[in-house]
């Protein structure tokens, strides 16, 4: 089975059964997140479907062989964090400061 997770988003995951439902898809819902057989699934109906919807604000990501999350997209910085432009390091903006300089900036 696959799992596509809808990050607690109930009104998404109901839109994408009835999508599904149309494509001839079996899946079951469960809360937020819907399970659909592994034979019946391509990937690349998650992108139809978020194309098709006009819902440009949300991503998917596999999280494994398995397993996808439709959330929408949350920078760093709404959380009031920063990225290291060096390395990637993602903390708060007082401490990349000093973590800056271990790089020579």
């Amino acid at each position: 089975m696959i799992s596509i997770n809808f990050a607690f988003d109930e009104k998404i995951a109901i839109e994408m059964i009835d999508y599904l439902k149309n494509l001839g898809i079996d899946s079951k819902r469960q809360e937020s997140e819907i399970l659909v057989n592994k034979t019946d699934f391509d990937q690349e109906i998650l992108k139809s479907f978020l194309k098709k919807t006009n819902k440009a604000e949300y991503t998917v990501k596999k999280i494994n062989s398995e397993s996808f999350l439709i959330s929408k997209k949350v920078d760093v910085e709404d959380f009031g964090l920063a990225t290291c432009e060096i390395c990637g390091l993602v903390d708060f903006e007082e401490k990349l400061f000093s973590h800056r300089w271990t790089h020579g900036l």
